[in-house]
């Protein structure tokens, strides 16, 4: 683990690989874990770079609250510490509203860009089912009962029909090393409900790949088809699964990552 400080911030991030530099930005409750999965797989290709943000895993809670600008600038001086002239970002859920902030207003640091699973604006699915995780945060629920509550929503039924994967995710989640606090979430809850790229989304103007999940239900594909109608020079690809294809589908969006990063443009 290593550390840079950004607005008093002691933030964390992780560095595996060599190669060009490929910065994944997680979403909502998500710390760099999240992609163990493709971990390998990615850094064989790249210098891949997981940063936790703010608040979550090994960073620290700000103070305030904050905003899409805010996780945007965090990563903009994480690319400035690794002394790196620019990176490929790959954002996801709400890490993608953070991804397009950064190909609109930062286009400088960014080489490829990716959003995955993200949208404009998150619908009124997405914002119900996190103010109800906020209610079971609140109520002081078990960790158990509370990643129980996000099976139907982050997975396929495909996924959720198989005892092994939910005994796998279950037991992940419950030895949870470094779990997100009622106050972060809170802050993370403030910035997705008011992340919206719909006044700057047709400014990106470098390569984007914009990836959707088949039953995604948080995000549908007709959020990442809004995406495509708005952005110049991007592409647009469909993944089986739901919510979280780094976990349901980890293998075939490592390829998908790979072969756009991979594509000389």
């Amino acid at each position: 683990m290593s550390y840079y400080i950004n607005e008093g911030l002691k933030l964390n991030y992780d560095v595996y690989g060599s190669g060009e530099p490929l910065i994944i930005i997680g979403g909502i409750t998500c710390n760099n874990h999240h992609w163990d999965l493709v971990r390998d797989q990615l850094s064989k290709k790249f210098q891949l770079i997981l940063p936790d943000n703010r608040g979550i895993g090994k960073s620290e809670v700000p103070r305030n609250d904050y905003a899409i600008a805010d996780n945007a600038i965090d990563i903009v001086n994480l690319i400035n510490h690794l002394a790196i002239p620019r990176a490929h970002i790959l954002g996801h859920s709400l890490g993608g509203a953070v991804a397009q902030y950064l190909g609109a207003y930062h286009s400088d640091k960014v080489s490829k860009l990716i959003i995955s699973h993200s949208a404009i604006k998150f619908n009124a699915c997405s914002t119900i089912y996190f103010e109800h995780m906020l209610l079971l945060k609140e109520a002081g629920l078990s960790p158990l009962i509370q990643a129980t509550s996000v099976l139907p929503f982050v997975f396929s039924d495909e996924f959720n029909r198989d005892p092994k994967n939910l005994e796998e995710y279950l037991e992940n989640e419950k030895n949870e090393e470094y779990p997100q606090s009622l106050k972060s979430f809170k802050q993370q809850f403030h910035v997705l409900r008011n992340a919206d790229s719909s006044s700057f989304i047709q400014d990106i103007n470098v390569p984007t790949l914009i990836i959707a999940g088949k039953t995604d239900k948080l995000t549908p594909k007709e959020d990442s088809l809004a995406l495509l109608a708005k952005i110049k020079h991007a592409q647009y690809k469909e993944i089986h699964g739901a919510h979280v294809p780094m976990i349901e589908a980890p293998n075939d969006y490592a390829e998908l990552v790979i072969d756009f990063l991979s594509l000389s443009q």
